[in-house]
C-alpha cells in the first residue's frame, strides 16, 4: 500500500517550493558532522601536554574525514535509490534500497575498522608521529573502533533525508554535536582520560544521537521506508546501484583527506 508521509509529500511537491525546505536542514546537518574533531581539539588544548594531544588528533583527522566521506558515499547512493523509487511510487523498491544500504554500510564499516585499529601503530609511525604516537593511538583507536556507529548514523539519517524527512535527520545530528560538547570535558578532565576521553565522548555522542533514528525507523515505524532485516535477501544489483552513485561522491570528498595526509607527511 502506497501511503505517503509528510516528507514524501514534500518531495513530490513543486521542486521550487520544496527545495529549500529539504536543502537547508541537510546543509546544516553536514556542517554539524564536521564539528566533532574541532570540538575535541578545543577541549584537548587545555591538557598539560596539549601540543602532543593536538598533534595526535591532527594525525587522526584525515582518516576521520575519509571515514565520513565513505559513509556519506554509501548514504548518498542509498538516498538516490530510495528517492527514485519514491518518485516511481515503488515502495518495495525503496524498502529494498534502505535494507541493502544498511547491510552494505555495516559490512564496509567493520571491514575498515578492524584493519585500522590493528594497523594504527604502523600507519602513524610511517607518517612520522614521533612523540605524538602515544596520543595518536589513544585517540584514533577509539575513533576507528567506533566506525560502525558512524556508518550506521549516516546511513539511517540518509534514509530519512531520502524520504524528505530532513529536519529529524538534522535534529539527531545536532543532538550528537551538543552531547559531544558536554561529554568532552567530563571524559577528558573529570574522569581523567585525557586525549582518549575526547574520542570516547565522540563515539558515545554519535551512538546516543543514533538511538532516536533507530527508534523512528524500527520501533515507531512512522517513516515511509519500512525495513525488515530479518527476511533480508542480498541482491547484488541494488548494491551496484548504490556504489555507482556513491563512489564518485566519496571520491570527491576523499580528496580533502588525501590533501591533509600529504601535508602531514611534509611536516
Amino acid at each position: 500500500m502506497y501511503k505517503a508521509t509528510r516528507g514524501v509529500k514534500l518531495l513530490l511537491q513543486d521542486p521550487e517550493k520544496s527545495l529549500l525546505k529539504i536543502a537547508i536542514p541537510t546543509i546544516i546537518a553536514n556542517a554539524i558532522q564536521t564539528l566533532y574533531n574541532f570540538v575535541d581539539a578545543v577541549w584537548v588544548s587545555g591538557l598539560e601536554h596539549a601540543a602532543l594531544g593536538l598533534a595526535g588528533i591532527g594525525l587522526t583527522q584525515p582518516f576521520s574525514f575519509a571515514l565520513i566521506a565513505l559513509s556519506n558515499g554509501i548514504g548518498i547512493g542509498t538516498n538516490s535509490l530510495i528517492s527514485r523509487s519514491i518518485g516511481a511510487k515503488d515502495k518495495r523498491g525503496a524498502n529494498l534500497a534502505g535494507e541493502h544500504g544498511i547491510v552494505f554500510s555495516m559490512i564496509i564499516s567493520f571491514a575498515i575498522a578492524v584493519p585500522l585499529v590493528i594497523l594504527a601503530p604502523w600507519i602513524f609511525k610511517t607518517m612520522g608521529a614521533g612523540e605524538s604516537l602515544t596520543y595518536a593511538l589513544a585517540y584514533s583507536r577509539i575513533i576507528f573502533g567506533g566506525t560502525p556507529i558512524l556508518f550506521l548514523s549516516v546511513i539511517l539519517t540518509s534514509i530519512l533525508r531520502a524520504e524528505g524527512d530532513t529536519k529529524r535527520a538534522m535534529y539527531a545530528m545536532a543532538v550528537g554535536s551538543i552531547l559531544n560538547i558536554i561529554l568532552d570535558p567530563i571524559f577528558i578532565y573529570v574522569l581523567h582520560f585525557g586525549v582518549m576521553g575526547a574520542a570516547i565522548a565522540t563515539v558515545i555522542s554519535r551512538f546516543i544521537a543514533t538511538l532516536p533514528v533507530v527508534y523512528w525507523i524500527f520501533v515507531k515505524k512512522d517513516t515511509f521506508v519500512s525495513l525488515n532485516l530479518r527476511i533480508f535477501k542480498f541482491k547484488a544489483q541494488i548494491v551496484k546501484e548504490i556504489v555507482k552513485v556513491g563512489l564518485p561522491a566519496s571520491l570527491s570528498q576523499l580528496s580533502m583527506s588525501l590533501g591533509i595526509l600529504f601535508f602531514n607527511s611534509l611536516i
